[in-house]
């Protein structure tokens, strides 16, 4: 995190040679403002008609303005806010809970289906905590919809500084059950995710925690005033103890049993924020990766019964930067889940190629994960930015994966607003050739998109923290949320357009979200979407086929909790360009697979488990 400006100069001095292209932030004294971030040079794309996005918070009705507090000499209330997407109401369409900092309580934004909000935080309850510690004295952090219970509507989980929120959803109002769940948690809480990570058929809990926050921790500054910082050491990470993360094991009966030993997760001084279960190994069960600040980023394989071994510096992902945001999704068209990491500003983005399906020979010297974000054109974007929240997704529906990741600097301008400094977020569009991917070394490239096609949001430059994705105004393209430290929240709304199909698993009670179903989808070779030829050949592909094979389906996960603080919307979603979808593959979370065709012009698929 920005925080380390001094300590870690020289971050900037390996990274260099690779990023020659573009000059390095330069360095400022402690407590002076910072450095302005690198220009935002115009891309070789052509100028579209539209811009890509709009920000519509205004039209939408999503006023919401993020406030730190007193305490603004600390680093406490400036890693947040987060916010999350869920369908409380059971309408159909995503609602969004956004959470609040020091003194203020989260707000729920219900959606009318067409992307226009109204505030019904008082009308569900959620703001029945509002005079205890934990909402109203504590800044808060992350936020994850769920339904963990198993009857159908999505729960709610809120992290903070301070106690955690447990929130159950009771059809029309949301109670808080914390204390009868036990998952009251009251260290320094971050990131959240879900997943059946003991496949016993329920939703279980963790909860990534960052550090221990204690002023008599601190050294003392020397007497001499030449040799004293000007900026706080409060407000520095590395000066403080990290803290232990946490697994919940859902018991069935409403309530949470801390399983973190026993499952092989005791990690005491990662300093966590992000968190992310995939299955990354193809084995059926849920993995975990861990984005860390200041410590290398951690990664567990799960043997099936929910006990993980970690083997991070094994498999490549030992990442020692600082790590904030994750996101998963298959960048090269092989079929499994690569990762896109978000860290400080002096360390380039990292963009983790998983090489499950093609492993390397041991005369490669090639690791399980590798790093393309060089040779993919993401790294040397990101110097000078401190990246949070990102998403790996298809924007345009040209089916391909593109990225947005949400930029903001750290500490305060001291010498003016005390408010956090503000970074341009980025968006991201997918360059890469059909069929570019011949030989391992090959790698998926993107180009920053300038903000003549971005739009006018793109020269804002926003604190910006949490990162989330849905359908917002119901018209079938991915919207975004970003959230901003003492800062408004903003909606950027898809004008891109494209063709899409979202699939929907439900599965059985209690995982009736799917979480961590593997869902594939193949299209009818060679046709289009005006195509009458129904026939799918055995090795019939796909719209894009980045990979150069004809026998991989497009793939993605269920996930509950990604990005940076933040939940997606539900299902999981591909861009189609002119394609004709034919049927979809789903290995259930259970080990179960179904296949289920595709109808003409279907632009949403929910397919329900079988018996």
């Amino acid at each position: 995190m920005l925080h380390r400006l001094v300590v870690h100069r020289w971050s900037l001095a390996l990274v260099t040679p690779l990023l020659a292209a573009i000059p390095p932030a330069p360095a400022h004294e402690p407590g002076a403002t910072p450095p302005p971030a690198p220009p935002r040079l115009a891309a070789s794309r052509p100028t579209a008609a539209a811009p890509w996005f709009t920000d519509a918070t205004a039209d939408a009705g999503l006023a919401s303005t993020h406030v730190e507090g007193d305490e603004q000499w600390d680093i406490r209330p400036t890693m947040g806010p987060g916010a999350a997407w869920g369908d409380v109401d059971g309408d159909g369409d995503p609602d969004l809970y956004v959470v609040g900092g020091s003194g203020q309580v989260g707000r729920l934004f219900l959606n009318d289906g067409a992307g226009r909000f109204t505030d019904g935080t008082s009308a569900w309850g959620l703001d029945a905590r509002a005079d205890e510690h934990g909402v109203a004295g504590d800044a808060g952090m992350g936020a994850c919809f769920a339904d963990w219970d198993g009857d159908g509507d999505p729960d709610l989980y809120v992290t903070n500084d301070g106690p955690n929120v447990m929130w159950r959803n009771d059809g029309a109002r949301f109670t808080d059950v914390t204390a009868e769940a036990g998952t009251g948690d009251d260290r320094w809480g971050a990131g959240v995710a879900f997943a059946d990570v003991d496949r016993d058929g329920d939703l279980d809990l963790f909860v990534t925690n960052y550090l221990e926050y204690d002023e008599s921790l601190l050294p003392e500054q020397p007497d001499d005033p030449a040799r004293r910082r000007e900026d706080p050491l409060a407000m520095l990470p590395y000066v403080f103890p990290g803290q232990a993360n946490v697994l919940y094991r859902n018991e069935g009966d409403g309530t949470f049993t801390d399983v973190t030993e026993e499952a092989g997760l005791l990690a005491p001084d990662g300093k966590s924020l992000g968190a992310l279960f995939l299955d990354a190994d193809e084995d059926g069960d849920p993995d975990l990766y861990v984005a860390n600040d200041t410590t290398p980023n951690t990664f567990w394989e799960n043997d099936g019964t929910g006990r993980f071994e970690e083997v991070s510096l094994f498999v490549g992902l030992d990442d020692p930067r600082g790590g904030m945001g994750l996101a998963p999704g298959d960048v090269d068209g092989d079929g499994d889940l690569d990762v896109l990491l978000t860290n400080w500003q002096l360390e380039p983005n990292g963009l983790y190629r998983n090489n499950h399906r093609h492993p390397p020979t041991e005369r490669r010297f090639v690791p399980r994960f590798e790093d393309v974000a060089v040779r993919a054109g993401l790294a040397r974007w990101s110097v000078g930015y401190v990246g949070w929240g990102c998403v790996l997704e298809d924007l345009d529906g040209d089916g391909d994966l593109d990225a947005f990741v949400a930029n903001g600097y750290t500490s305060p301008d001291y010498e003016t607003t005390m408010i956090c400094v503000g970074q341009a977020d980025q968006l991201f569009e997918n360059v890469t050739p059909p069929g570019a991917f011949r030989q391992m070394k090959d790698a998926p490239r993107w180009e920053l998109v300038d903000v003549e096609r971005a739009g006018p949001w793109a020269a804002r430059e926003l604190p910006s923290r949490a990162l989330a994705a849905a359908d917002a105004d119901g018209d079938g393209d991915l919207d975004l949320v970003v959230t901003a430290n003492n800062a408004p929240l903003v909606y950027l709304r898809n004008e891109r357009g494209g063709r899409f199909l979202r699939v929907v698993p439900e599965g059985r009670a209690p995982n009736r979200d799917a979480v961590g179903a593997r869902v594939e989808l193949r299209c009818r070779a060679g046709a289009t979407a005006d195509d009458e030829d129904d026939d799918v050949p055995a090795g019939g592909l796909l719209g894009i086929g980045a990979s150069g094979r004809d026998d991989l389906p497009r793939a993605a996960e269920v996930h509950a909790g990604s990005s940076y603080l933040a939940g997606h919307e539900r299902g999981v979603r591909f861009g189609l360009a002119d394609e004709e979808p034919a049927r979809v593959r789903v290995r259930w979370p259970d080990g179960a697979t179904s296949t289920h065709e595709v109808p003409r012009g279907a632009t949403v698929l929910r397919v329900t488990q079988p018996d």
